[in-house]
């Protein structure tokens, strides 16, 4: 399973693998990426994710997580009034 995000997805999957998981990416340095980093498709942000789905190129799930002021986008739903986490 890829993913997409800031800090705390870094944080789910390096939490994930640490349990002995290993169907979900380790991290990739996305920490800081909030959901603006994310808005264009030329980013870096995209250009790492391109990375990883290259060389897992079995993947066919994404979680998703990704943060803004004061809003926060998390999996399929969006929670609003959370704080900035990142």
């Amino acid at each position: 399973m890829g993913f997409i995000g800031c800090s705390m997805a870094e944080n789910v999957s390096q939490g994930y693998r640490a349990a002995g998981g290993t169907r979900m990416w380790g991290p990739y340095r996305t920490g800081g990426l909030v959901v603006q980093s994310w808005t264009n498709p030329n980013s870096t942000a995209w250009q790492k994710f391109d990375q990883q789905s290259a060389r897992f190129s079995a993947m066919k799930v994404t979680f998703r997580t990704l943060n803004a002021p004061k809003v926060t986008f998390m999996a399929s739903g969006i929670v609003k009034g959370v704080p900035h986490a990142s």
